[in-house]
C-alpha cells in the first residue's frame, strides 16, 4: 500500500511540474477568428449560427492546445475534433483556465461518454457545469473528441464569455505523438439578446464584409474581449438604480397563458376498462374486510352484492369485447396523420410539437387547427422572439374562440403589446386586457392607469382595477 501510494504521489508530482513549466510558456491556438474568412455567420429562426471548419492539417508541437471563446447568449455549441496520422493514443485536458492545479482534476471514468456532453433537457450531462466551477475535464485514449453544449438555458448562457482550453499532454511522451488535428466548430447565439447587447452597449457598428445583416453579430464576436465589463458595469447600474428607485416598484405581468394538453405515451384506457377494474377491486375488497364472526353473519349479503357486481363486470367486459377498437389513441412514437381530424388527438399532437419545439407545417395548423391551438402556438412564438407570428396566431385565436375561451388571446395580446410599449401598441393592449377576466390583465390595467401608460393618469380607475384583480380568482 506504501508502494502504491508512493508511485501516485510521484506521478502527481510529475504531472504538477509538467503543468507548471506549460502554463510558464502557454501557447493555444484559437479555434475561430471573427475575421477570419473561414468562418461563416447566418441567421435562422432568429439565432445566429457561427461556423468555422479547420481543414487543414493542425499539429501541437509548436503549440500547447487549441483555446475556444464561449461568449454569453451561446445556446448551443459544438466542436468535433479529429486527430491524423497518430501513434498510440492521446490525453486531453479540457479546462476553462490554462494554469491547471491537480486538485482540480476530475477522476472519471472513462467508459462514461454522456459525461462529456451538456444537455440542459437531460439529467447526468453536466459537462459545462464542471466547466464554470473551474473543474479540468479528462479526455482519455479516444481517436476523436465530442465538446457539445445543448439547449442551454440563460441561467447558464449568461455565465459564459469564457475561453475553454483544451491541453494535449501526450506532446511529453515519446511513444505517443499527435501529428496532427482537424476540427469543426459551431455555435448558436440568440439574436434578441446579442442585439441588445450592441445597441446597450453602444458599440461602433463594424461592418460584415458580406451582409449587412449580420453587421450587429460580427461586432459582437469582434468586442468579445469587452463582455466580462459590460456585465460588470451593468452590476454597478443596476445597484445605482436600486438605491434610487423606491423600495417597491409595480411591475405589470408579462407572462402569457396557455390552454395546453396532457398527452400520454401510452394508450389510455377507456371508460369501460376503468369502471370493470373498479368493479374487481370492490370484489377483492370486500372479501375478509370485516372481521371472522361478522363476515359469517352477513355472508348470505356478501354473496349477493359479490355475485351481483361480478355479473356487471362480465357484461361490461362482453359490451367492451364488442366495441372497435379505437385506433386514434395519441401516442408520441407514432403519430398519425389520418387521425388529425379528431380534435383532441390532434390538439395533444400539437401541444407535445410546442414543448419539444418541432412545430406542424402552417398548412396542417391552418386545416386542423382551434382557438385553443393558436392561442398555444402564438404563447410559444412570443417566447422564442418571433413577435410577427405571435401576434399572427393570436388574433387567430381571438377571432374565432368563443365565449370564455376569449379570455386568453385577449389576455395574451395585451402582453405582447404591452411588450412593444409604444403609445400605439400600449392603447391595443388596454383595448385586449378590458376584454380578458384574468386578475393579472386587472393588475396590468390598473398599472397602466396608474402610470398613464396608453391612457391618461387615473388614480380613481387604477384602484378600481386594483381592487378588481384582488376579487378575481380565474387564474
Amino acid at each position: 500500500m506504501l508502494t502504491q501510494n508512493k508511485i501516485f504521489t510521484t506521478r502527481k508530482y510529475i504531472f504538477f511540474l509538467v503543468v507548471f513549466f506549460t502554463s510558464l510558456h502557454a501557447n493555444y491556438v484559437s479555434i475561430y477568428d471573427p475575421k477570419s474568412e473561414e468562418l461563416n455567420i447566418s441567421i435562422k429562426d432568429n439565432t445566429y449560427i457561427v461556423h468555422t471548419e479547420q481543414k487543414t492539417s493542425y499539429s501541437y508541437k509548436t503549440s500547447d492546445g487549441l483555446k475556444l471563446f464561449l461568449p454569453s447568449f451561446t445556446t448551443e455549441y459544438n466542436l468535433a475534433i479529429l486527430r491524423l496520422n497518430s501513434i498510440g493514443h492521446i490525453n486531453i485536458y479540457l479546462s476553462m483556465t490554462n494554469s491547471l492545479t491537480t486538485d482540480k482534476l476530475l477522476d472519471v471514468d472513462k467508459s462514461n461518454v454522456e459525461f462529456y456532453l451538456t444537455n440542459y433537457k437531460k439529467k447526468n450531462q453536466k459537462q459545462l457545469d464542471f466547466l464554470l466551477k473551474n473543474k479540468i475535464i479528462p479526455y482519455k485514449k479516444v481517436t476523436s473528441l465530442s465538446f457539445q453544449g445543448l439547449n442551454i438555458n440563460s441561467d447558464i448562457n449568461k455565465k459564459l464569455n469564457k475561453w475553454a482550453y483544451f491541453t494535449f499532454f501526450d506532446k511529453f511522451d515519446e511513444e505517443n505523438k499527435l501529428q496532427g488535428l482537424v476540427y469543426s466548430f459551431s455555435m448558436k447565439l440568440d439574436k434578441k439578446l446579442v442585439d441588445s447587447f450592441v445597441i446597450d452597449k453602444n458599440l461602433e457598428i463594424v461592418k460584415h464584409p458580406k451582409e449587412a445583416s449580420l453587421d450587429k453579430i460580427y461586432t459582437y464576436l469582434i468586442n468579445y474581449n469587452k463582455l466580462s465589463s459590460y456585465k460588470i458595469e451593468k452590476k454597478v447600474q443596476k445597484k445605482e438604480a436600486s438605491k434610487k428607485k423606491p423600495k417597491r416598484d409595480l411591475k405589470r405581468f408579462t407572462h402569457m397563458k396557455e390552454f395546453g394538453y396532457e398527452y400520454q405515451q401510452k394508450v389510455t384506457s377507456n371508460n369501460l376498462e376503468e369502471k370493470i377494474n373498479q368493479i374487481n377491486k370492490l370484489i377483492e375488497e370486500t372479501k375478509f374486510s370485516q372481521g371472522y364472526i361478522e363476515y359469517m353473519k352477513n355472508y348470505s349479503n356478501y354473496v349477493k352484492f359479490t355475485t351481483k357486481l361480478e355479473l356487471i363486470s362480465k357484461e361490461l367486459q362482453k359490451e367492451l369485447n364488442s366495441k372497435p377498437k379505437d385506433s386514434c389513441v395519441f401516442n408520441i412514437n407514432d403519430i398519425k396523420e389520418e387521425c388529425f381530424i379528431k380534435s383532441d388527438y390532434f390538439n395533444k399532437y400539437v401541444y407535445f410539437s410546442i414543448k419539444n419545439s418541432i412545430l406542424p407545417s402552417e398548412e396542417i395548423l391552418e386545416k386542423f387547427g382551434n382557438g385553443k391551438i393558436f392561442n398555444d402556438i402564438g404563447k410559444y412564438y412570443f417566447e422564442i422572439a418571433n413577435y410577427r407570428k405571435s401576434e399572427i396566431y393570436l388574433l387567430k385565436s381571438f377571432i374565432i374562440s368563443k365565449d370564455s375561451y376569449k379570455n386568453r388571446p385577449a389576455y395574451n395580446l395585451g402582453i405582447l403589446y404591452n411588450f412593444y410599449n409604444s403609445d400605439k401598441f400600449n392603447k391595443k393592449a388596454i383595448k385586449y386586457l378590458k376584454l380578458s377576466d384574468f386578475k393579472e390583465a386587472y393588475f396590468n390595467l390598473a398599472i397602466n392607469y396608474l402610470k398613464g401608460i396608453g391612457v391618461k393618469k387615473d388614480k380613481k380607475i387604477a384602484k378600481e382595477y386594483f381592487d378588481k384583480a384582488s376579487k378575481n380568482h380565474r387564474k
